[in-house]
């Protein structure tokens, strides 16, 4: 994946970090969220669990590890490739996730 356009995979993570803790972005993430896996009209498909692995992993980048945590719990055990593979191993890296956000959301609350 970094040799596709020359820099890291930690550097990409940086940059996705400083992009998603922006206000408006964050806005438009919780608002396609609401829109499609959050709404009560969203029917499952085959592309579900991808859907809510990458809304995790949006979420964990904007630090809303309650919306990180709800989607974890109904992702379960189905962990995708990607996004998480960006971090390393996949499960590796959803578990690392996963512990920080329950660490952070018992800390505010």
């Amino acid at each position: 994946m970094a040799s596709k356009w020359g820099g890291s995979n930690e550097r990409l993570l940086e940059f996705a970090r400083g992009y998603f803790r922006q206000e408006a972005v964050g806005a438009e993430v919780r608002l396609a969220a609401d829109r499609s896996i959050r709404s009560p009209r969203y029917r499952p498909c085959h592309s579900t669990l991808a859907h809510r692995n990458f809304f995790a992993m949006c979420f964990r980048l904007m630090r809303d590890y309650p919306a990180q945590l709800e989607q974890m719990d109904l992702i379960g055990p189905m962990i995708t490739r990607l996004p998480w593979g960006y971090q390393g191993r996949p499960r590796a890296a959803y578990e690392r996730a996963r512990e920080m956000a329950l660490t952070k959301a018992r800390a505010s609350g």
